[in-house]
């Protein structure tokens, strides 16, 4: 046992009347052994007489998880049989003067325990025997906080509780004495009516409507905030701080909240359910006045952060599913509750109030980690839903924040501050290999963050990341800075300048920023975009004048200034390529290694990410071009995904009328000509024409396969096969829709499929090219058409969208291809 740990044990002997004997005197002095069980870090969590029969120190113990009730049976079970020292970390021994002890006996009597309490600012240790408990402060800010609950339960037992047990106090010598309400009854884990009925008495007692500014802790909040700053503390996340901040200023001062009695500490280990009444112990954090429902909060946060360490999504359910018991919603109904408000109310004042104090606090427990980690993602939960930020900003911000203490670079960062990447910016990294690993690893652990799919290169990783809110985030993480079978730049070196910024981000020295960027524009035979050239033209004059000496004169370049370089020339691309091939990692074993990289790279890019198929139908004026202009931009901007459309079929064969006309005449006049006014009505004539459009579909289907969908497109039908059953006036086709959609039976079905349509009078505004009836009959059979296919094509997805607000149907659209789009 540490000394320090001694010393702790020693000062609560003494305070509670029982000083040990430091200079220990083996003719007057009683000797008496104890053990002890200590906490995962190594300090003494428990201590209790070696001759004790009974586990006295499982009054201290939560015992509401089904893995508390097993450790604490086999306890007894050990006590039982009188193997209580496997239990233990240690034994000591302390000595006492015998008339003290004496004294002590006849007070605690033979079974007793001592919980040393949880580190911190409001550290208190407890004793317990004979029924009473004794809190003993260790440091004044304990003192006083039990001195505070003291008059606090003298005052709470003055009231007529019905089923709500609070203890009997007595104040002596700085300890707090308290009875022991915890004789009958069990811990629970999650809210049962008992307790919502005890939350609901408690709410009566000082209930009011106030406004925030009125409320004292709205004030507390921003002192706590301030505090905080102030101390700068590195081991708390500046990223909770901001989000904190930002939070307070998303709310109001003016709206009005509900607020009553609150116990501050409402959690399963603070009491116990004995039929229908509640007992509740440690009232030394409560408030005559905090908003509704902060108690309820608390207690299913912190048994679901500290006891049953839930995901961030069972956190959510827990607390949504506490809200519909009927004594809750009585609660919230009577007094018109705004949970959206006190939830985000809790949230501040509890994080602001306890990051204060752990600021002050030199040691710290795991446990605060793991409520570190559980109220950034809640806060961040909140801005996100108050659409503060996006999920993309936020796990952008965390990333960079979890990057800090490892070796990285921003490759052609220009946006300096993280919290400013535009929507449509992917990010690159310079990483060795294992942080690519962590990389993906934390990303697919962010709660935020719904899929990670990476594509794997000999030299490189991307990451496609879809986040919750259908966001998407591109990242490539990079450990051989390669193009095609030649390193263009050393890694290491790379990774050995990198400086932070001062917005957090690790980035490249500005020899290697400019050389980078340069040359990945340059050996792809193309100019550096202007953004990137303005970043570099802001460069200070010495930087400036560095670059011209690095790149133009040192490498003989044909050019008198830097910006001359932004430029693409191709003997310059000729004298850096030559530069680069004299580099020793592209000689020797080295070369031959990078060419079967690339070999490897090349042959497996046609398999690495398959593409799919999309079509449109719908009648003319139901909004097709417009939303397929959308999901193409979409699709390649925010999913980075190479996108094709193709009109109507796959075009292997020319329009008939291309035969006689010509290909672009005949197109020219097709596009010219109203829809559906082909004068054909012979079945013959009919035949022939479906069999050669039919053709065209079974054997291009395959040329699109293998020349698209194999190398990673996303092919865009602007209608499809679907018109050949419902509208084949359109091809002048006159044959049964029976007929035609048999044939469809013997076609790759497409992964989606959606069929936009909207009232005929939206239609007629858009397009008069048909009547309404005929508007409505056509809408009526392709719905029920794809609700057949649906049925029938399980593995293909048959979608109709009323396409009246274009923003929601890209919004469902998008939804239902994101998974397979990343």
């Amino acid at each position: 046992m540490k000394q320090q740990e001694q010393e702790l044990i020693n000062e609560i002997f003494d305070a509670i009347g029982n000083p040990v004997n430091r200079k220990s005197s083996a003719e007057t002095d009683s000797l008496i052994s104890f053990y002890y069980r200590n906490n995962p870090d190594g300090s003494v969590r428990w201590i209790w007489p070696a001759d004790n029969s009974l586990p006295v120190f499982l009054k201290f113990y939560n015992i509401a998880s089904s893995k508390a009730k097993l450790l604490s049976f086999l306890i007894r079970l050990a006590f039982k049989m009188k193997c209580q020292k496997w239990f233990a970390s240690g034994k000591i021994s302390l000595g006492f003067k015998n008339e003290n002890q004496l004294v002590f006996e006849r007070m605690m009597g033979q079974q007793w325990a001592i919980f040393t309490g949880t580190a911190g600012v409001n550290r208190t240790a407890l004793f317990y025997g004979k029924g009473i408990f004794y809190k003993i402060p260790v440091g004044i800010a304990a003192k006083e906080i039990l001195l505070n609950e003291f008059q606090i339960l003298e005052t709470l037992n003055k009231n007529s509780f019905v089923d709500l047990r609070i203890p009997d106090v007595e104040y002596k010598h700085g300890v707090l004495l308290q009875t022991d309400v915890f004789s009958k009854g069990k811990q629970m884990p999650s809210l049962t009516d008992t307790h919502w009925q005890s939350l609901y008495q408690l709410a009566q007692v000082n209930n009011e409507k106030i406004k925030v500014s009125s409320w004292k802790g709205w004030e507390e909040i921003q002192t706590n905030l301030e505090a905080v700053e102030q101390i700068n503390d590195d081991r708390i996340p500046s990223l909770l701080v901001n989000r904190l901040k930002q939070l307070k200023n998303t709310i109001s001062k003016e709206a009005y909240i509900s607020v009553g009695l609150c116990h501050g500490d409402f959690t399963p280990w603070n009491m116990k359910v004995n039929e229908e009444s509640l007992s509740l112990i440690d009232w030394e954090l409560y408030s005559p006045q905090q908003p509704l429902f902060f108690d309820s909060f608390h207690f299913i946060y912190q048994q679901a952060v500290l006891v049953d360490h839930v995901s961030n999504d069972e956190l959510d359910k827990r607390l949504a599913n506490s809200l519909e018991n009927s004594i809750a919603w009585k609660l919230k109904e009577e007094n018109a509750v705004d949970l959206k408000l006190h939830y985000q109310l809790y949230l501040l004042y509890t994080i602001s109030y306890y990051l204060e104090r752990y600021s002050r606090q030199d040691n710290w427990h795991v446990q605060i980690n793991w409520s570190f980690a559980q109220w950034l993602n809640s806060v961040s939960k909140e801005l996100i839903s108050g659409n503060m930020a996006t999920c993309r900003e936020i796990v952008i911000q965390d990333m960079f924040e979890w990057l800090r203490p490892k070796r990285y670079a921003a490759l052609k960062w220009v946006c300096e501050n993280p919290e400013l990447l535009s929507e449509e910016s992917d990010i690159d990294f310079c990483v060795d290999k294992q942080t690519s690993v962590s990389i993906k690893q934390y990303l697919k652990q962010h709660p935020l963050v719904n899929r990670v799919r990476e594509n794997r290169k000999s030299f490189m990783s991307n990451y496609s990341v879809l986040f919750r809110d259908h966001g998407f985030l591109s990242i490539d993480a990079i450990w051989n800075i390669k193009r095609k079978d030649n390193v263009m730049v050393s890694a290491e070196n790379l990774l050995d300048s990198a400086v932070l910024s001062p917005f957090g981000v690790k980035i490249p020295s500005v020899e290697y920023d400019f050389l980078y960027t340069w040359l990945f524009y340059l050996l792809n035979h193309a100019s550096v975009p202007e953004r990137y050239q303005a970043h570099f033209k802001n460069y200070p004059a010495s930087q400036q004048q560095f670059l011209e000496n690095r790149f133009i004169k040192s490498l003989n370049m044909p050019v008198q200034e830097v910006a001359e370089l932004f430029h693409y020339k191709s003997e310059i691309n000729k004298n850096m390529n030559e530069v680069i091939s004299r580099m020793p990692e592209n000689k020797g074993i080295s070369k031959i290694k990078n060419k079967i990289g690339y070999l490897i790279d090349t042959l497996k890019q046609p398999f690495s990410r398959k593409g799919f198929v999309i079509t449109f139908s719908g009648v003319d004026g139901a909004g097709k071009s417009t939303v397929i202009e959308n999901v193409k931009h979409q699709i390649e901007k925010k999913y980075r995904r190479k996108v094709v459309v193709l009109r109507h079929r796959p075009a292997l064969l020319p329009m008939l009328s291309a035969w006689k006309e010509g290909r672009e005449a005949a197109e020219q006049k097709a596009a010219e000509r109203l829809p559906r006014q082909g004068k054909n009505k012979s079945l013959f004539s009919s035949l022939l024409r479906f069999g050669y459009y039919y053709a065209d579909y079974l054997l291009g289907q395959f040329v699109v396969h293998f020349k698209y969908v194999r190398r990673g497109y996303v092919v865009l039908y602007d209608r499809y096969y679907f018109d050949f059953i419902n509208d084949g006036k359109r091809s002048n086709i006159v044959l049964p829709a029976k007929f035609t959609s048999w044939w469809y039976a013997f076609l790759l079905k497409p992964r989606y499929n959606f069929f936009l349509y909207a009232d005929a009078e939206t239609i007629l505004k858009r397009k008069k090219e048909m009547d309404a009836p005929t508007i409505k009959a056509l809408t009526k059979e392709y719905i029920t058409l794809f609700n057949a296919m649906g049925d029938t094509y399980t593995n293909s997805k048959y979608i109709p969208i009323q396409n009246e607000v274009l923003s929601q149907t890209l919004h469902l659209i998008l939804q239902q291809v994101k998974k397979e789009a990343i």
